[in-house]
């Protein structure tokens, strides 16, 4: 929950600077790809989730949810103080992940232009699926 409100609270602020006249020249982050990939569906296990951004970027959170809605923090610059800056990112699992069903990937991170001081914001959510590999042997 506390992570799903911290999305909402940087939607909150690029909303608020776009409409408030703040000089916003940086692009909002886009994603270049993630492993697993965005709606892929594989048999796994899942050990790794990387993210490649389409430029540097401030890295704010990254979260895996789980099937049944339990979540794992891989990266968290607001409760943890985690800092990371770049383009692509790769974090391994505490264990891999193997159970069959939809996992979300959430994303939260900003790039800035220092020349202006501006920076946009973007939440972005990619899904993938485990499936039961046994499923095909029938």
């Amino acid at each position: 929950m506390m992570a799903h409100l911290k999305f909402v609270a940087a939607s909150m602020l690029a909303a608020l600077a776009a409409t408030s006249g703040l000089a916003m020249t940086v692009p909002a982050p886009g994603i270049d790809r993630t492993v697993p990939a965005d709606g892929a569906e594989t048999a796994g296990p899942v050990s790794e989730i990387a993210v490649a951004f389409d430029t540097v970027v401030d890295l704010v959170e990254l979260v895996l949810v789980l099937p049944d809605g339990q979540k794992i923090m891989l990266h968290d610059s607001f409760n943890r103080g985690d800092e990371a800056r770049g383009q692509s990112f790769a974090f391994a699992l505490p264990e891999p992940v193997s159970e069959p069903g939809r996992y979300r990937i959430e994303i939260a991170a900003s790039a800035s232009d220092p020349s202006d001081n501006s920076v946009s914001t973007a939440s972005i959510f990619h899904d993938f699926t485990l499936v039961d590999p046994s499923a095909d042997e029938d």
